[in-house]
């Protein structure tokens, strides 16, 4: 028996591609393969992402950069259309000469307004100094003279009585407060003034203490007699006093200090130069020490006589 054979379908049959000759294919493979890693680079390169300050830098430079662009772009507007209306743009022109002369002028007078400025401010300044100078003077002399006044006196000398130390209308100073010492010669109210403002002017023969007498016109203090050099030599008999009556023409002391030969306590024994005319204690009895307003030390008038008193 024959062998039966199997039914041959009518499928379609593929079609191989053509093979490519071993030349051409060795031509073009190359080529593609290249491309194709090229496109892989390009794909797999990637860019960085900018975040944080990176991201503020960036974009502020790009600001910068888009400012200055639009500078220089309106600048090329602005001469594009100067040059469109046939202007150019301006430039300096040059000064004439009297233009410079004004120049000169007017920086002539400004310096000289400074000037005049800072002397005026020069001389507010010296201004003030001399009145606060002024008001620093005018203070220290009213209290030198406050001070003057409670301190110092003066007085004009009226009478005869201290020749030749003193005579009349001469014009002397006190002061005031001064220790009192023998043989000064005194400013003192008497216990005969009609008021406060009437002076004596008499020398201290007796101090508190002392043992005084005057006979024939020898002084005799504590049993001593003494050589008057400054009484008047008048040539006349000179009158004594008794040391009692003295006493006794004291106010508050008569009637009390009758056995007593000393002077008591702060009480003084004033007698005038010129001794025959003097009204002194021979007559109104010892002055207190309350009483005398200040030690003659000065005459300032006549001015040929100016000078210290003693």
């Amino acid at each position: 028996m024959e062998p039966t054979k199997e039914k041959q379908t009518d499928l379609p049959k593929k079609k191989k591609k053509p093979q490519t000759t071993g030349a051409k294919s060795g031509a073009t493979n190359p080529e593609k393969v290249a491309k194709k890693k090229k496109s892989q680079s390009a794909k797999s390169r990637k860019r960085p992402v900018a975040t944080g300050k990176s991201t503020k830098l960036a974009k502020s430079v790009a600001e910068k950069k888009k400012s200055s662009a639009n500078d220089e772009n309106a600048a090329i507007k602005i001469n594009s259309q100067l040059e469109v209306n046939g202007d150019k743009p301006r430039k300096k022109r040059p000064r004439t000469e009297a233009e410079k002369q004004r120049a000169r002028q007017r920086r002539k007078r400004q310096a000289y307004e400074a000037r005049m400025r800072e002397q005026k401010k020069k001389e507010f300044r010296l201004q003030i100094i001399i009145t606060s100078l002024i008001l620093v003077l005018s203070g220290v002399l009213l209290f030198g003279a406050v001070m003057l006044s409670m301190s110092i006196g003066t007085g004009k000398v009226v009478g005869d009585s201290m020749e030749p130390t003193l005579e009349t209308k001469e014009k002397v100073v006190y002061l005031k407060h001064e220790k009192l010492d023998a043989f000064d010669i005194v400013a003192f109210v008497p216990p005969t003034a009609k008021s406060s403002d009437e002076y004596y002017v008499k020398r201290i023969v007796g101090m508190p203490g002392d043992s005084v007498q005057y006979e024939d016109g020898i002084l005799t203090i504590n049993n001593q007699s003494l050589k008057e050099k400054y009484v008047a030599n008048t040539g006349g008999l000179e009158a004594g006093f008794d040391f009692e009556d003295i006493i006794e023409n004291t106010p508050g002391l008569a009637g009390s200090l009758r056995e007593t030969t000393e002077i008591p306590k702060d009480m003084y024994l004033v007698l005038g130069d010129n001794r025959e005319n003097s009204e002194d204690s021979r007559t109104f009895g010892l002055i207190s020490k309350d009483d005398i307003a200040g030690v003659v030390r000065f005459r300032y008038s006549p001015f040929n006589k100016f000078g210290s008193v003693r």
